[in-house]
């Protein structure tokens, strides 16, 4: 069962009443194991875009905004191990940023880390320059 939960004066309480029935459920004292993730941001996320297509089309070194997300994922660690099944291949691929894959802290982590290099990328530009420029593109 998953349920969404929200901080309150008690601690977590159900956020809804599906969950609010599930957890009465639970006898009092039962030792449960809970895993939190905050949810991601959708504006968090458009601002990470906004950040790569600033760096896109500032620079011109990328033919598209995916190669440089598919570049500055590997850049950052974001990969993974994976065999090829029809030849036992053993190859580094890039891992995902998809809603599911990432909660909110670990995409702030990301965002940071992407952040650092795409500065280097650019040509070694001033993060509060790019962050500048970013706050500029989503204001438009």
């Amino acid at each position: 069962m998953e349920l969404w939960a929200k901080r309150g004066l008690r601690g977590l309480e159900a956020a809804d009443d599906e969950g609010a029935a599930y957890l009465r459920r639970i006898p009092q004292g039962m030792m449960i194991r809970v895993n939190v993730l905050k949810p991601r941001n959708v504006k968090h996320h458009r601002k990470f875009f906004a950040l790569m297509l600033v760096v896109h089309n500032a620079t011109g070194l990328w033919g598209s905004v995916e190669e440089l997300l598919m570049e500055l994922k590997f850049r950052v660690g974001l990969v993974q191990q994976m065999v090829l099944k029809s030849t036992g291949e053993i190859v580094t691929v890039p891992g995902s940023i998809a809603f599911h894959s990432m909660d909110d802290a670990a995409f702030e982590e990301f965002y940071e880390k992407c952040l650092a290099a795409l500065c280097e990328m650019a040509g070694d530009i001033e993060s509060d320059l790019l962050r500048q420029a970013v706050l500029e593109e989503i204001s438009t």
